[in-house]
Parts: C-alpha cells; structure tokens; sequence
C-alpha cells in the first residue's frame, strides 16, 4: 500500500474511535438531564458531578 491510502485508513480509524466517548458522554449527560427533572433542587450537584465525571 501506499502511504496515501495507509493514511486515509488512519483517518477513518480515528473517525471511528470517536464514536465510544460520544456515545459515552451522551449517555452521561442524557441521564444528567433526566435527574434534573426529577429533583431540580440538586441540579448544582448533578452538573458539579457530571463535569468531574467527564474529566
């Protein structure tokens, strides 16, 4: 193989290693959203919560 298609094979890897944590992080925040809902009075909390999770 060349070195044009090797890199066009990386750049699709990379695309596709980027569906894990965003389906990770809409999962995290979709669930975040649904708490809120519920008990709004820990709304901070959850948020303060969902930030340190997805650091």
């Amino acid at each position: 193989m060349d070195s044009n298609v090797t890199g066009n094979i990386a750049t699709i890897g990379y695309g596709l290693a980027t569906l894990g944590p965003g389906v990770g992080l809409g999962i995290m925040i979709g669930q975040t959203q649904a708490a809120t809902a519920r008990q709004p009075e820990v709304s901070g909390q959850l948020f303060r919560n969902m930030i340190i999770g997805a650091v």
